[in-house]
């Protein structure tokens, strides 16, 4: 979405209209490492996100490690053709109003491993009050890097 903002488009606001994404539960097949989602994710940052793609790696480390995302270069032209806002442009004047984000460095992230066990601390999608798991450690699971920001 903030693409269409930073190259000069409009997001309309429809009543009653339905706009989402269905997600499985469990996929059939297994991703190799890194998977498809993490090396997208990694190109959305490098052509877009400019120096806050830098607060985005601290958060999600594991897309950091993807060394090979492909060739960006015909994007980062289009981008420019386009004449395409910064992404600060768009974090001051779109999202300011519609989402309130924390972007405050971090005092620290990654896995908590039980030395005994080797797994790992796990949300697993939890929501707040609810019970986290264990499971093996995956520096690619977003569900295992857990974030320390505060105090």
């Amino acid at each position: 979405m903030f693409k269409i903002w930073m190259c000069g488009g409009k997001m309309a606001n429809i009543p009653c209209s339905r706009v989402g994404h269905v997600y499985r539960k469990n996929v059939p097949y297994s991703y190799p490492k890194p998977n498809a989602v993490v090396i997208n994710f990694r190109r959305v940052a490098e052509v877009w996100m400019d120096d806050y793609k830098e607060w985005l790696y601290e958060r999600r480390p594991e897309l950091k490690e993807v060394k090979d995302y492909g060739d960006i270069s015909d994007r980062i032209a289009i981008r420019k053709r386009l004449k395409c806002r910064s992404f600060k442009w768009y974090m001051q004047n779109v999202l300011n109003d519609t989402v309130r984000q924390n972007y405050e460095p971090l005092r620290g992230s990654g896995l908590i491993r039980n030395p005994i066990t080797n797994l790992c601390l796990d949300t697993k999608g939890a929501k707040p009050g609810q019970q986290l798991g264990l499971s093996s450690c995956s520096s690619y699971s977003w569900t295992q890097n857990i974030h320390f920001s505060c105090c």
